[in-house]
């Protein structure tokens, strides 16, 4: 369980209910993505994980970002479409990206700093050639983890 949180009423079967504390917790941003309408899945999706994330990657240190996720979707489009006819749900983002702090510190230290403003200028610039910026809704985020994995785990790795 994050600091931060404290969990009552627990059982080995489900945690319990959750209550924000005060400790220190990572913080992360959450962002649904939206392409601009001018490129297609395909461009968007290479630009995103090819030049963006390195673009990320290499101002990490001076944002101080603790990781980051990319999560692009499945590419059988059938199987999204069937869940989102049976929930009556609308079409769903071209991407999700998590951005992630350690600590609230770390990201206030950084977009104070001469480096972490020029660093956040270089990235909201270059998300602007690619992302639909007034239709792709992003804030910042608590997670409480409900289920925690066991084991191993089958996901992608891209290394930079």
């Amino acid at each position: 369980m994050q600091s931060g949180m404290t969990q009552t009423n627990g059982s080995p079967e489900f945690p319990g209910r959750f209550t924000f504390g005060t400790g220190a917790m990572s913080l992360k941003v959450t962002f649904c993505l939206r392409r601009l309408p001018s490129l297609t899945h395909e461009e968007f999706r290479d630009y995103w994980l090819n030049r963006h994330a390195a673009l990320v990657f290499s101002l990490k240190d001076d944002l101080k970002i603790w990781k980051y996720i990319q999560s692009h979707p499945y590419p059988d489009a059938v199987l999204s479409s069937n869940i989102q006819k049976s929930r009556g749900s609308p079409t769903g983002y071209d991407g999700v990206a998590e951005v992630w702090w350690e600590r609230l510190e770390d990201l206030e230290v950084a977009l104070s700093s001469a480096p972490g403003k020029d660093a956040s200028k270089i990235l909201y610039a270059d998300e602007r050639k690619f992302i639909d910026i007034a239709n792709s809704p992003i804030w910042f985020a608590e997670e409480y983890e409900i289920i925690k994995p066991q084991g191993g785990r089958n996901h992608k790795q891209t290394t930079l």
